[in-house]
């Protein structure tokens, strides 16, 4: 029975990317798709493109995001990188090949994201916690890329902000730095020197082994200004920062309150 049930989802998941025609789609599946859950899978043995800062390039590690589909037990899948620039939560659609928009009829009780890291064709689940699960989710359900004129500038450290539930305030973050090994679900911050916080270029978080995702750029000024998963060698190329730490919200700090200019 189980074995019928598996060749039936693979059967109605490649009848559906083969119908759907969204760009950039490839051959994936997951194990961990719900209708409450946006799966983001990261892929590190697959070819990804680069993601271009100032002039420098560096390999993103290969993503996928899945919504659930109207076809039971069927998914909706693209790269990460498409999902954030053709895509709409809240407005519920994805773009097709030709720029249409495909009406997304099953993400009501989407409420958060399920990571995961697949390597051949094993995927498991990395348990970050269900804080940053749910805020994960908050931001794709911003639309960022469709608001502009609310989430202008929105960047690398508000996005972490978010996470870390701190309230977002660039004159003085409410941080505390460490020279220590960052571990899964640690905020990690790229920096010139030891001065701190003048000295920070880029905010990431850790999702364990060597991925860690953030926020490229500001929001509505630059061309690639999107979540990404990448290594701590890229990041640290792509903002000239030869110094990590690992960075700790403050006892007391304020909670987040929401993205303010």
């Amino acid at each position: 029975m189980e074995a019928f049930s598996l060749n039936t989802i693979l059967t109605l998941h490649l009848f559906f990317l083969t119908s759907s025609n969204i760009k950039g789609q490839m051959m994936q599946s997951t194990n961990f798709s719900t209708p409450q859950c946006l799966v983001l899978q990261i892929c590190p043995e697959e070819l990804a493109g680069e993601t271009e800062l100032d002039g420098k390039k560096y390999r993103r590690i290969a993503s996928y995001v899945f919504l659930p589909n109207s076809k039971p037990g069927t998914t909706i899948s693209c790269p990460l990188n498409y999902f954030q620039e053709s895509c709409s939560i809240p407005l519920k659609w994805i773009k097709d090949d030709s720029g249409k928009k495909l009406q997304l009829n099953s993400i009501d009780k989407l409420n958060k994201v399920i990571l995961t890291k697949k390597i051949n064709t094993i995927e498991v689940k990395i348990d970050i916690l269900d804080y940053v699960s749910f805020k994960l989710f908050d931001y794709f359900n911003f639309d960022v890329e469709n608001n502009l004129d609310k989430f202008r500038g929105f960047d690398c450290y508000a996005l972490q902000s978010l996470f870390g539930n701190v309230k977002f305030y660039p004159p003085n973050p409410s941080w505390d730095y460490k020279k220590t090994n960052p571990k899964l679900g640690n905020f990690v911050v790229l920096t010139t020197s030891e001065k701190l916080p003048d000295s920070i270029k880029h905010w990431a978080i850790c999702l364990g082994e060597d991925f860690y995702l953030s926020k490229f750029g500001r929001s509505g000024e630059g061309a690639q200004s999107q979540v990404t998963i990448m290594n701590l060698e890229g990041m640290k190329l792509l903002y000239d920062c030869k110094l990590s730490y690992t960075a700790f919200p403050k006892d007391k700090a304020e909670p987040w309150s929401g993205f303010d200019k």
